[in-house]
């Protein structure tokens, strides 16, 4: 049940429209309260992911970006969430955002296999 309401709280927290002023409260949140960082994978891609924890947080909730999305966008997602009592993460796929793109033209993403997304989540 603590899981549904923690969905339920989640949806709720992003099915409302923000205004100009909130988005710019969202990105001075961002700035000062979400660590960026990158770890490298077993075949040397770096992933590029944002955290938000607080104090003692009761789990967490992972966001996996879109294609051509990076974290930055999920400022006012993560803000909007920010008193929950989870660990809020936004997490960048291979080959999307800052995250290592392995063609030289980094407007193409690309993925030799699919399984290869499933294997950096596990990290």
């Amino acid at each position: 049940m603590r899981t549904l309401l923690l969905a339920l709280t989640a949806l709720l927290a992003l099915s409302f429209p923000a205004r100009a002023d909130d988005l710019a409260e969202a990105d001075r949140w961002w700035g000062a309260n979400v660590s960026v960082a990158s770890f490298v994978t077993a075949d040397g891609v770096s992933i590029r992911y944002a955290r938000y924890s607080p104090p003692s947080p009761k789990g967490s909730l992972v966001f996996f970006t879109g294609r051509t999305e990076p974290l930055e966008k999920y400022a006012e997602s993560l803000h909007a969430l920010r008193s929950l009592p989870v660990a809020l993460y936004v997490y960048e796929h291979r080959g999307q955002g800052g995250s290592s793109r392995p063609l030289p033209d980094r407007e193409k993403g690309h993925v030799a296999d699919w399984r290869l997304y499933v294997e950096d989540a596990r990290r």
